[in-house]
């Protein structure tokens, strides 16, 4: 890992092995549905923040956010693409 810890450097650097997974999703779900992932990823970030410490690991961070799209998002016109909806407006 670089030495100063700048995320740019560590991402730049080719002789690191780096273990990082990113995504911005958008589903359309039940009140309930979206309950049951919310549920799921607060006992994924439970799970996570209590893990025993591994004396030879390396420390990794976890970033979650889970809330409801804005309002531009919640077209129902299922076929109007939401990048075509987004220019409209």
């Amino acid at each position: 890992m670089a030495q100063d810890g700048n995320v740019k450097d560590v991402l730049t650097n080719p002789e690191d092995d780096i273990v990082c997974a990113t995504g911005f999703p958008h589903a359309r779900l039940s009140r309930e549905r979206a309950r049951e992932f919310s549920q799921r990823l607060g006992a994924l970030l439970k799970e996570f923040a209590t893990a025993a410490p591994d004396p030879d690991g390396q420390v990794y961070a976890l970033s979650t956010a889970f809330f409801l799209a804005p309002p531009y998002l919640q077209s129902t016109n299922a076929s109007v693409p939401v990048s075509s909806a987004q220019e409209e407006e």
